[in-house]
């Protein structure tokens, strides 16, 4: 019976509702003794469940995920997981972004790198953002509140 829940353990088709059956699974049959001297197994794991897998994602959702990566590098120009913790809780989680993004920088379309300080983990760019950042970097330290938006701003002056 170890065997078959082995192999379906590490398809991550069924789990343990407790870490026994793990160790049960990779202690050899010597070594499975508790604190208390008494030996374990399989049988003593508590219960087996089929795992919950969330399905691959569809086309159409993919799709989506891309769009979205996009908007939010449109509106930060830097994107990075603090950043988005404070967005909607209905946006997706960081790593499907992360592949997205991933897949942008292989294609050359924006950077990875570091770009804000302080800041641990991947972030990515727009191109003219790290430009603007560079620039800004530049400047000689003051107190003011500096606003570095990649987005185009829009005129508030009345159309003549």
């Amino acid at each position: 019976m170890r065997r078959p829940i082995a192999e379906l353990v590490a398809l991550g088709i069924v789990t343990s509702d407790s870490f026994v059956g793990l160790r049960a699974l990779l202690l050899p049959a010597d070594s499975r003794r508790s604190r208390r001297g008494s030996a374990f197994g399989i049988a003593d794991a508590g219960r087996w469940a089929l795992a919950r897998r969330k399905p691959p994602l569809a086309a159409a959702e993919g799709e989506a995920i891309e769009h979205l990566a996009h908007t939010l590098l449109r509106r930060y120009g830097v994107v990075f997981w603090r950043l988005l913790e404070r967005e909607a809780a209905w946006l997706p989680p960081w790593r499907d972004l992360l592949r997205v993004y991933r897949r942008l920088e292989a294609r050359g379309d924006i950077r990875g790198g570091r770009f804000v300080a302080g800041f641990a983990g991947e972030q990515f760019a727009l191109p003219d953002a790290i430009g603007l950042l560079r620039e800004i970097r530049r400047r000689p330290a003051t107190e003011a509140l500096v606003l570095a938006s990649p987005a185009p701003t829009r005129s508030t002056s009345p159309a003549s």
